[in-house]
């Protein structure tokens, strides 16, 4: 009876052991596997962290450099629409708005409009002859008509066979005449500076490059 209580004792010593190391191994390999997930998870968070990182950082530094050629953009742009802004008005105060006046004022002398039109009506008898047995009729502002017919109906009549009417026209600013049937031509500060303007306008850019 004894030696089969001992027998029994020591096997049931043996199973309580072998049960206890059996659960401490597989405590420690469950811990293990746990770590080992953990460490494993924990890689690919920080790794899909660290790739985030680098999309966001390329896409913030591309967005920087859009940014930054916009910036250059518009800045070229404004710097362009200044410098044209800065020449249209140069022209206009350096050379525009002088020839302007320059114009007018010789325009509302008797003695200039009288020599223009001859001269203009010279060039267009001697572009054709026809025109000498043509109708003349010239527009002259107020308070010039008396001295203008003194000086041109009787050098037109021996000079070029013309008999001009001698017209007024109020608010007139310059001079109109119509030889015939070409119509009518209009001689006046605003029709002059159009026709002047692009030449003007080129040669004052050439000095602002050459002589700035």
């Amino acid at each position: 009876m004894q030696q089969n209580r001992g027998y029994g004792k020591l096997d049931l010593e043996s199973i309580t052991s072998a049960l206890r190391e059996k659960g401490i191994r597989k405590g420690q390999d469950d811990a293990e596997r746990i770590i080992r997930e953990a460490k494993e998870q924990a890689a690919s968070i920080l790794k899909e962290a660290a790739d985030e990182k680098e999309k966001l950082l390329q896409s913030a530094e591309e967005e920087a450099q859009h940014l930054s050629k916009q910036f250059h953009s518009q800045m070229k742009l404004a710097g362009r629409d200044f410098i044209i802004g800065l020449q249209k008005t140069m022209e206009d105060t350096l050379a525009l708005k002088p020839m302007r006046q320059a114009l007018r004022d010789a325009l509302s002398s008797s003695e200039f409009i009288k020599k223009l039109i001859i001269s203009m009506v010279e060039q267009y008898v001697e572009a054709d002859s026809r025109a000498r047995h043509q109708e003349l009729e010239i527009t002259v502002p107020e308070g010039m008509k008396e001295d203008v017919m003194k000086a041109l109906i009787g050098h037109m009549r021996e000079q070029l066979d013309l008999s001009p009417t001698i017209l007024v026209g109020k608010g007139t600013e310059g001079f109109i005449f119509s030889l015939g049937k070409k119509g009518d031509v209009v001689i006046d500060v605003e029709s002059v500076m159009e026709a002047i303007k692009p030449y003007i306008s080129q040669k004052f850019h050439e000095f602002l490059q050459t002589g700035l």
